[in-house]
C-alpha cells in the first residue's frame, strides 16, 4: 500500500531533488541472495521473559488509515518549511550520501540494513532533522542516525534511531560552527539531552533473508493475540505486588486519536500470567533446554514481544518492522499496551520517500515533547519490601554457603520496566572460586525436578549497572534460606551476555579469575561464585561480588556534568597517593599470576563503601612472561599515567 505526495508537495520535492533523478531508491529484481543462511534462533531476549505484567502487549490492530495520516502530517510539516523559510537548500546542496549508489544484492544481515539505509535511513533522518531542528539553516546536515544495536551473525537484525552521539565536541552535533550557534536553544538543549543519555527514539527489527520467515509480518495472524512468553518455573517465593511506572502517551499528536477508538474483539493474551503453584518450600525446575528439538521455526508472537519489550525499555513510540518483503509501521498506545499498525507498505518504492521522512518526524517531536514529562523510577531499596531482616552475616560463611549450592540459581527483575512474573532458574555449570571448592569434582545438577529452598541461592536484580563488551551486568540481593528458617543476604552481580552475544567470552573470562584463585590472588579481587545456566533459554551467567561503584562513575559524580569548553578528558580521574600504592600492589599480584590485564581503566576500578579498590572485567587480558630485569608491566604504566593525569583512555599493550 503506498500513496502519492499531493501536487503541492510534489513539485516541491521534484524543485528540490531536480539533480537527483530517483533519489537513490531502487526496488530489487531477485530481492535476497538464498545462498546466504544464517541460523534461526529465537529472537527474545532473556530480560524479554521479565517485563512487569502491566506494561506486556496486550492487542495489536491494523489500522490502514496510519500511513495516509503519517503522508499528510509530513506534507504539511514540508509545505511550511517551505513556506517559512527563505533560505531553503538547493537541491545540488544535497550531502553526497543522500546520491549513495544502491547495493547491487543482499548476502547478510548487514547488507540488507545499509541499503536499506542508503536508500531510506539518510534521507529520513536528513528531513526529520531539517525540519523539526534546523529550518532557518541552509544546511541538510542530519542530528539523527540509525545504527545496528547488535552486529552479531543472526537473521534477525535490530536497528535504533538515536542522536547523532558527537560527545567528545561538547555540543557542536557535527554541524558547522556558524549553523550550530544558530540553533533555537529550548531545541538544542532537548536534542543534547537526548544524546547524552543515549535514548533511543525508536526501534526498527528486520527479519532477513530465510524462506521460512519472509513475510512474517505481512500474515493475518498478527492481529492475533498469540502467546507471551514468560519462564516455567515454579517458586514459592514470588515476588511482592509492585505497579511498574507507566508512562504516559503524548497529547495533542495526529496518532493520539487512535488510542480513543474501541478496540474490537480484544483478548488478553495468555501465558503472561504464571501458572498457579501449591509448592510451600520447594521449586520446581523446568527441564533443560533441548539438543534433538530440530531448528527454531521463526514464531511471529516472538518478534512482536521482542520488538514491544525495547519499545518499551526505551519509552519509545514508533516501531518499524520489515520481513524483508514488507514493512509494517507501529504506533505504541501505553494506556492499552496496543500496537496500532499499518497494513504492509513495500518500503522500496519512491513514494515511500514521503511517508517515511514522516515517521521520523514523529518520532523526533514525540521524544522531544515528552523528554521533560517522563518521569524516571525510583531505584529500589536494597531489600524487598515486607521482607524479614536478614540474620547476621558474621555467624555464616557466606562465601563457603554460597560455593555448596551448586544446584541452582533462581533469578527474578525488580527494577525499571521490569517486574518478573515468574522466576527464571539457572544450573551452576561452573564452581565456585572458593578455595574449598576450586579443585573439586563438579558435577552439574539436572532440571525437570524439585528442590528445596535451602539448596538454592535466591536472586532479585534490583538496577542495571552497564553494558560491556562481552555482557550487561546486573546489581542485586543475593538471599540464602538457612535450615533454621533465618534469611541470609549479600549484595552480588550478575553478568550476562544479553541476545546474540556469545557465552564463550563470559568462560573465557571465568577461567582468568579461576587462574587467579588458584594462584592465591584475592586482594583486590572480586569473589566469584561461579557460572550458571538458564534451563529455558540457555543463557549464561556469572555472578560475582559487588564491588563498588567504577572509579569513573565516581570521579564524574564529583565534578558534575562537563561544559561547553572543557578539555578535561572524558576518561582522566583523580587517585589519591594511598589509592595508586594500593592499586600498585593489585596489578602486580595479578601480573606475578602469568596475567596482563590488557584494559586497565577507569570504568574497570571500583571501590566500596569503606574505600577498598578492585580490578574488574578479565576479558582482555593476555599472558605474561616477566623477564628477571623486568620492573614494570604495561599495566603499571598504565596506571602511572592515570595518576599523573595523563591518561587518555588508551590500553595497556
Amino acid at each position: 500500500m503506498t500513496h502519492s505526495p499531493t501536487p503541492a508537495s510534489k513539485d516541491a520535492l521534484e524543485r528540490l531533488f531536480l539533480s537527483s533523478k530517483d533519489l537513490g531508491m531502487y526496488a530489487y529484481t531477485s530481492r535476497f541472495y538464498y545462498t546466504y543462511q544464517p541460523p534461526a534462533h529465537n529472537p527474545l531476549w532473556f530480560t524479554d521473559r521479565h517485563l512487569a505484567f502491566d506494561l506486556a502487549l496486550q492487542n495489536v490492530v491494523c489500522i490502514p488509515a496510519i500511513a495516509l495520516d503519517l503522508l499528510e502530517n509530513y506534507e504539511a510539516a514540508f509545505l511550511r518549511l517551505l513556506q517559512d523559510n527563505k533560505s531553503f537548500p538547493k537541491s545540488n546542496d544535497l550531502p553526497k550520501y543522500l546520491e549513495a549508489q544502491p547495493l547491487g544484492g543482499i548476502n547478510g544481515p548487514s547488507a540488507f540494513f545499509a541499503s536499506y539505509k542508503r536508500q531510506i535511513g539518510y534521507h529520513s533522518t536528513s528531513f526529520a532533522s531539517k525540519i523539526h531542528v534546523h529550518p532557518n539553516q541552509p544546511i541538510w546536515y542530519s542530528l539523527f542516525i540509525i545504527e545496528e544495536a547488535s552486529r552479531y551473525h543472526t537473521y534477525y537484525d535490530e536497528v535504533n534511531l538515536i542522536v547523532n552521539p558527537d560527545s567528545s565536541m561538547f555540543g557542536d552535533l557535527h554541524l558547522p560552527e556558524v549553523f550550530a550557534k544558530g540553533l533555537d536553544v529550548s531545541v538544542l538543549s532537548k536534542i543534547l539531552s537526548l544524546r547524552d543519555t543515549r535514548e533511543t527514539l525508536a526501534v526498527f527489527g528486520f527479519i532477513l533473508p530465510r524462506p521460512d520467515s519472509e513475510g512474517i509480518f505481512s500474515k493475518p495472524e498478527i492481529e492475533e493475540p498469540g502467546v507471551w512468553t514468560i519462564s516455567s518455573t515454579q517458586s514459592a517465593r514470588i515476588l511482592p505486588t509492585r505497579s511498574a511506572p507507566k508512562p504516559i502517551d503524548a497529547t495533542g499528536k495526529w496518532w493520539t486519536k487512535y488510542g480513543s477508538q474501541p478496540l474490537k474483539n480484544t483478548r488478553t493474551r495468555p501465558n503472561v500470567k504464571p501458572a498457579q503453584t501449591r509448592l510451600k518450600k520447594t521449586v520446581w525446575i523446568p527441564p533443560r533446554k533441548g539438543t534433538r528439538t530440530g531448528e527454531y521455526q521463526p514464531n511471529l508472537s516472538h518478534f512482536l514481544q521482542r520488538a514491544w519489550c525495547r519499545a518499551v525499555e526505551n519509552d519509545a513510540t514508533f516501531i518499524v518492522l520489515n520481513d524483508g518483503v514488507s514493512e509494517h509501521i507501529g504506533i505504541r498506545h501505553r494506556a492499552s499496551n496496543t500496537m496500532f499498525i499499518t497494513e504492509p507498505i513495500d518500503p522500496f518504492k519512491a513514494p515511500r520517500v514521503v511517508v517515511d521522512p514522516g515517521v521520523e518526524a514523529g518520532q523526533t517531536r514525540s521524544r522531544k515533547r515528552r523528554a521533560a514529562d517522563t518521569s524516571t523510577a525510583t531505584r529500589a531499596s536494597k531489600r524487598l519490601k515486607g521482607e524479614a531482616p536478614s540474620a547476621n552475616s558474621s555467624s555464616v560463611d557466606l562465601y563457603a554457603e554460597i560455593a555448596s549450592r551448586d544446584v541452582l540459581l533462581v533469578s527474578s527483575f525488580d527494577f525499571g520496566v521490569f517486574h518478573s512474573p515468574a522466576p527464571s532458574s539457572f544450573l551452576r555449570v561452573r564452581p565456585s572460586c572458593h578455595p574449598d571448592f576450586i579443585s573439586k569434582e563438579f558435577k552439574p545438577s539436572k532440571g525437570n525436578c524439585k528442590y528445596p529452598l535451602t539448596k538454592c541461592l535466591n536472586f532479585v536484580a534490583k538496577e542495571k549497572l552497564g553494558r560491556g563488551a562481552i555482557g550487561t551486568v546486573f546489581r542485586g540481593n543475593l538471599e540464602l534460606e538457612t535450615e533454621e528458617g533465618c534469611i541470609v543476604d549479600e549484595n552480588v552481580v550478575l553478568k550476562i551476555p544479553l541476545g546474540t552475544k556469545p557465552a564463550a567470552p563470559i568462560y573465557t573470562e571465568y577461567k582468568r579469575y579461576q587462574k587467579l584463585a588458584k594462584a592465591g590472588v584475592t586482594s583486590g579481587i572480586v569473589k566469584v561464585y561461579g557460572v550458571f545456566e538458564d534451563v529455558e533459554t540457555g543463557t549464561i551467567a556469572m555472578m560475582m561480588q559487588y564491588g563498588g561503584v567504577s572509579l569513573l562513575r565516581r570521579e564524574r559524580e564529583r565534578i558534575g556534568k562537563k561544559k561547553l569548553g572543557d578539555e578535561v578528558s572524558t576518561m582522566q580521574i583523580t587517585l589519591s597517593q594511598e589509592e595508586f600504592e594500593q592499586l600498585i600492589d593489585i596489578l602486580k599480584g595479578i601480573n606475578r599470576a602469568g596475567i596482563l590485564h590488557n584494559d586497565l581503566k577507569p570504568d574497570n576500578i571500583v571501590s566500596d563503601s569503606s574505600g577498598r579498590l578492585f580490578i574488574i572485567d578479565f576479558d582482555s587480558t593476555r599472558p605474561m612472561y616477566i623477564p628477571g630485569d623486568y620492573k614494570e608491566s604495561p599495566d603499571i604504566v598504565t596506571l602511572r599515567d592515570m595518576f599523573a593525569g595523563e591518561f587518555r583512555g588508551r590500553y595497556a599493550s
